[in-house]
């Protein structure tokens, strides 16, 4: 059953978001429920048996740190996904379907719903993934209808919505209710280095000039307690403009910059991406990059076009 409709509208699409995926999960539409876990089972396939001959660079990872480029252009041999990973990533996997089956059941007249739209990352990107799926678009059809759940003047300004859904375990679920994501390091995880370049892709780009203002959510799903629901935050232009220019030097550094993201960000937000936390890296390079640091060699300053970290 889908969202029905309110006495007053919310405030705006936070609030709808919020309400959509309550009242999605407590009606849940089976057959929309089973599509999606159907769905699912690809994406868990693809996890536990990756195809490791895909491009180096990906929209989901890679946009925090310049160095991990350097030893992708000297052609440094990738390493394998940590073993404990593939279950990690099974458990997000689960909660974006589950979030998409409740927003999808419940969505009500007057909202387009799009899922996993594939965007052309190119311009991000120069030499790895020629596309990236952005997680949900939300775009309003009928604004008659529509205003009934969000006010008619925020849909005037605001007539589509992009969603990136992070899996969070608890803590980090509730720390991104308050996080202020202006703080230069506050995107340790490069969540809104992948949002700007979706954002910024010709293909999105086309859809604003077709369909309006975009604008964008960083949206958090615990994966530990998936019953307490979505928190999203609204993360505006100024901020996407910073993190896409850092993204895109990251993206196409050749140039040995030593432990960057070590000395960029505090360790215990990165060092579990960089393998300095006692346990295997999640990055491909983690192990030459641990040997490399390790060295007697010499310690380079980052090339003057790689920019201050913004």
């Amino acid at each position: 059953m889908t969202l029905p409709t309110p006495e007053h509208p919310g405030r705006n699409w936070s609030d709808f978001l919020i309400e959509l995926w309550a009242h999605g999960i407590t009606e849940a539409d089976p057959q929309t429920f089973a599509f999606y876990m159907h769905q699912c089972m690809e994406e868990l396939e693809d996890t536990f048996w990756p195809d490791e001959d895909g491009p180096f660079a990906r929209p989901s990872r890679g946009s925090q740190c310049p160095q991990m480029h350097f030893f992708n252009a000297i052609g440094k041999k990738r390493e394998p996904m940590p073993g404990t990973m593939p279950a990690t990533f099974a458990m997000g996997h689960f909660a974006h379907s589950m979030a998409y089956a409740a927003l999808a059941s419940a969505v009500p007249e007057g909202f387009e719903l799009i899922i996993e739209t594939k965007a052309d990352v190119t311009n991000s990107i120069p030499d790895g993934a020629k596309t990236g799926s952005a997680d949900l678009i939300i775009r309003v059809v009928d604004k008659e209808k529509a205003s009934k759940f969000i006010p008619e003047a925020v849909l005037d300004e605001m007539p589509q919505i992009l969603c990136d859904l992070k899996t969070m375990t608890g803590k980090n679920w509730r720390d991104h209710k308050t996080k202020v994501y202006d703080d230069k390091y506050a995107d340790a995880g490069g969540y809104l280095g992948q949002l700007s370049v979706y954002y910024n892709s010709p293909t999105l780009a086309a859809m604003r000039e077709e369909h309006g203002p975009m604008g964008v959510y960083l949206v958090a799903v615990n994966k530990e307690s998936p019953h307490m629901g979505l928190v999203p935050r609204f993360i505006d232009d100024e901020q996407l403009a910073k993190r896409w220019e850092h993204a895109r030097r990251c993206y196409s550094n050749t140039e040995d910059v030593g432990p960057w993201l070590l000395d960029n960000f505090p360790k215990r937000d990165v060092g579990w991406y960089c393998g300095a936390v006692g346990r295997d890296g999640y990055c491909p390079h983690w192990r030459s990059c641990r040997e490399h640091r390790s060295k007697d060699s010499e310690r380079k300053d980052p090339p003057q076009e790689l920019g201050e970290l913004v």
